[in-house]
């Protein structure tokens, strides 16, 4: 890439970037990365300027995807609309000569992303929709403690413009990159910059619906309701009774879903169910009022029998039909199905989009939903979560066959059938969970106060029923045991922990929030006070350690994730794995399979570092966690490079 040269100064020389005297190798390693990566053809790339205050070194590319970035003679004639339909960013990667705590490394990536948007998607299901659409892409690369904010924003135009409006998204994410997956164990910067730029690439629609026009010629249309009407919540046991023997006289596939208030109460309990089955319509249950009411589940275990369930991303919810006593035999995941077969997007409303040429009316993904009695509009977009599953699973039944990945797919389904049915482990340190706890892993007093603090806020938590992130953000939980406040008045100088949590999402949801009002108000900020004072009261034999590494579920430890460990350490391991990448990336484009989908990357790893068993061996995948399909794909080639 011609256009990508050294940080902080350097000149272009014949297309080659130039060197400049002082650059760490490490560094430069990383620039030759992003200069000779393979260009997605219809994104426009340009280096930009790393302010010199970030880092001691960067390196930042500037994009542009959209009808504008194929060229001035295509976008020339699509009139003004054609601005709308053009998404921007860019990606920095800085560089620290001394291993920065904050990051737990010495690199750190920084990102930012502006998408178009329909009007229509501004509402509160849009940032998380794009979020997780964002982590997708970001499965090959492996990032560590990622962390952002989605913002979407809608301008209204007045005067002599008035009646003209239009939406944006903008993304502001930063994560700590694997390093030692680049040539000589360096970072790979290449392989950052090409997954922001996927991503960004991925969010414009014109480009997806040209290529399926086979699929549909149209723009979508959009779904506001289920064809059979908004159903009423079912909560008493002759409602229940009813239910199960019109799903006992219907047949075929049972469309399935399930809707939480993780955000809002303490436990992760389904406080809605979603169910469609052909000739019973949809029904909409409340597990909860059902249960303490009596319901027997095996009654309707019982009535669909041997039929396939139909989830999409079936291990959010198998946990909470298992913890009721729900249990699926089969099972149909439209989210597996649309990763095996190679779209680019995964959610629901995209995998929709792209067979039905359906959008989703949604709106409420994010709502209180044990809040009682449930609206009209609620109760609407709960119930076309599971209009259109079978019909989904119809055609991407059809589409694996065809690609030869059926039977990949069922072994998937099985895999994932138990893994979601199987009792939750508890993690063994829970307060370890506070988000970016790695900050303090050499700072052991402060390490002692997130721990108090977390486990004054988990039990404030369990008493009044609430969401802990209400009572107390584990940002704020860092901060104090980042400044570790000694006195009343560093105390109060820390704003997080004396003002109640406030969540403002500009919509309706703000009112859910508020409900909790009274219970975060009587939770005085004198309680984090003496939780701090008990943690620094605390001898430096009572503090508590980062743990040993992690094992997994055979009790194995899993090979460190660090590259630079394994090139300093076991530099004969290092070079097995790179040899090891390169095949898997190989079948992976060979099948039009994501190399994710076709192995853990962890696996991988586990292998080359002789985790479990002795290496060369045609089963060593197997023995590690894979599934047949995976190591009748892989085993050959792999065990050839790992012998």
């Amino acid at each position: 890439m011609a256009d990508i040269y050294a940080f902080p100064t350097g000149e272009s020389n014949d297309g080659r970037p130039v060197r400049p005297q002082g650059v760490p190798d490490e560094v430069w390693a990383a620039v030759e990365s992003v200069s000779t990566m393979k260009r997605i053809h219809d994104v426009r790339y340009r280096e930009i300027p790393v302010p010199s205050t970030l880092a001691d070194y960067g390196i930042g590319v500037e994009f542009e995807a959209g009808e504008r970035a194929l060229g001035d003679a295509f976008s020339a004639g699509l009139g003004s609309d054609a601005e709308s339909r053009i998404a921007t960013g860019w990606i920095m990667m800085l560089y620290a000569h001394e291993l920065r705590i904050d990051w737990d490394s010495d690199w750190r990536c920084v990102a930012f992303a502006r998408l178009p948007l329909e009007t229509a998607e501004n509402d509160s299901l849009t940032p998380g929709m794009y979020w997780d659409d964002m982590c997708d892409y970001f499965d090959g690369i492996e990032p560590d403690s990622v962390s952002g904010t989605v913002t979407v924003t809608q301008n209204t135009a007045f005067g002599s413009m008035a009646g003209s409006t239009s939406a944006g998204c903008e993304i502001r994410v930063s994560w700590t990159p694997l390093d030692g997956t680049g040539p000589d164990g360096t970072m790979d910067a290449g392989a950052q910059v090409r997954s922001w730029a996927a991503f960004i690439r991925s969010t414009i629609r014109f480009e997806e619906r040209r290529q399926l026009s086979d699929v549909r010629d149209t723009e979508p249309r959009l779904l506001k309701e289920p064809r059979g009407g908004v159903p009423d919540v079912t909560s008493t046991l002759d409602g229940y009774h009813r239910v199960c023997d019109a799903m006992a006289e219907a047949t075929g596939s049972l469309a399935a879903d399930a809707e939480r208030a993780s955000g809002f109460r303490y436990g992760h309990e389904d406080w809605l169910i979603q169910f469609k089955r052909e000739g019973a319509g949809i029904a909409l249950l409340d597990p909860v009022a059902l249960t303490r009411a009596g319901a027997d589940w095996n009654e309707f275990n019982d009535a669909v029998g041997d039929a396939t369930w139909i989830l999409h991303d079936s291990l959010m919810d198998l946990p909470g039909f298992a913890e009721i006593g729900l249990k699926p035999k089969a099972l149909f995941d439209t989210e597996i199905a649309a990763r095996l077969l190679g779209l680019h997007r995964f959610g629901l409303a995209a995998v929709t989009e792209h067979y039905l040429g359906i959008t989703l009316a949604k709106e409420h993904s994010a709502a209180d939903w044990s809040y009682r009695p449930l609206p009209r509009d609620w109760r609407n977009y709960a119930a076309l979560d599971v209009e259109v599953l079978i019909e989904l699973e119809t055609m991407m039944r059809r589409d694996l066959k065809a690609a030869g990945k059926d039977e990949w797919a069922a072994e998937e389904f099985s895999h994932a059938l138990v893994a979601g049915l199987a009792p939750r482990k508890p993690h063994p340190i829970p307060w370890l969970r506070i988000s970016r706890i790695t900050q303090l892993s050499r700072d052991p007093r402060g390490l002692a106060i997130a721990k108090s603090l977390w486990e004054e806020r988990d039990r404030l938590a369990r008493q009044y029923d609430i969401a802990p992130s209400l009572l107390l953000a584990d940002s704020s939980i860092i901060e104090a045991a980042t400044n570790k406040p000694h006195n009343a008045a560093q105390f109060r100088a820390l704003r997080s922990l004396n003002e109640r949590v406030r969540i403002h999402t500009g919509t309706e949801q703000d009112k859910m929030f508020e409900r909790y009002a009274p219970i975060q108000r009587a939770v005085k900020p004198k309680v984090w006070k003496q939780a701090i004072d008990r943690a620094i009261a605390l001898k430096p034999t009572q503090w508590p350690t980062m743990p040993a590494p992690e094992q997994d579920e055979n009790g194995v430890v899993n090979a460190p994730r660090s590259m630079r460990l394994w090139q300093q350490r076991h530099p004969e391991r290092y070079d097995r794995l790179q040899r090891v990448r390169r095949v898997i990336n190989r079948i992976a484009e060979d099948t039009r399979t994501p190399a994710e989908m076709i192995i853990k990357p962890q696996i991988l790893r586990n292998l080359c570092c002789g985790r479990p068993g002795g290496s060369g061996r045609r089963d060593v995948p197997d023995r590690a966690g894979a599934r047949n399909w995976q190591v009748k794909l892989i085993a050959p080639s792999v065990s050839g490079v790992i012998m």
